[in-house]
């Protein structure tokens, strides 16, 4: 086993094998193979130059030199295309959620756009990483949901319970039953 030197370490200096870029860009890939991660780059005029594991409209067609207006289209392609020229005009990355809908469904996406600059200093292209958060956002609306559901059920049950007892706290007096000319319970 090869030594490495204690300031190679500390530096995160690769060494031995790791120096070969076709490794590391293997192992890269390999790492993110089965991951809700996507990576991508695309030139100074956002089309596609790369994809790491291309998913729904982008693996649907030839992505390599188009660009989102092309390949997603619509408000969406347009939504991404704005966030991706801001990053290329201000040399500032961001970080933003995306929705983009293939085939009738809404994907949404943990979106970062990073600058990537040349050698003399000008804005090449970005750079991006994408997460897949559609799961996430499913289960915060179901979560929504079922407490909207609890939320009507305590409501109807302080209301019956209300009803039975006739004293009711304040919040509930809309619900308190009144007599009517006719004495019969109304709510």
């Amino acid at each position: 086993m090869e030594a490495i030197p204690s300031d190679d370490r500390r530096a995160g200096k690769p060494s031995g094998r790791l120096k070969d870029r076709a490794v590391l860009a293997e192992r890269f890939c390999i790492a993110l193979e089965d991951s809700p991660v996507i990576v991508f780059n695309q030139d100074r005029l956002l089309r596609y130059t790369w994809i790491n594991s291309p998913s729904l409209c982008w693996a649907a067609t030839e992505y390599v030199g188009r660009t989102d207006k092309e390949i997603v289209g619509g408000i969406e392609g347009e939504r991404l295309t704005a966030v991706k020229k801001e990053v290329l005009e201000t040399g500032v990355a961001t970080r933003v959620e995306a929705a983009v809908t293939f085939s009738s469904e809404t994907h949404y996406f943990d979106l970062t756009v990073k600058p990537v600059w040349d050698d003399v200093g000008s804005i090449e292209g970005i750079t991006c990483a994408c997460t897949d958060i559609t799961p996430i956002k499913h289960v915060l609306a179901e979560r929504e949901r079922l407490i909207e559901g609890i939320a009507n059920a305590h409501r109807e049950l302080a209301r019956r319970n209300c009803n039975r007892s006739r004293s009711c706290p304040a919040s509930f007096s809309r619900y308190s039953p009144v007599r009517s000319s006719h004495s019969s319970l109304t709510v």
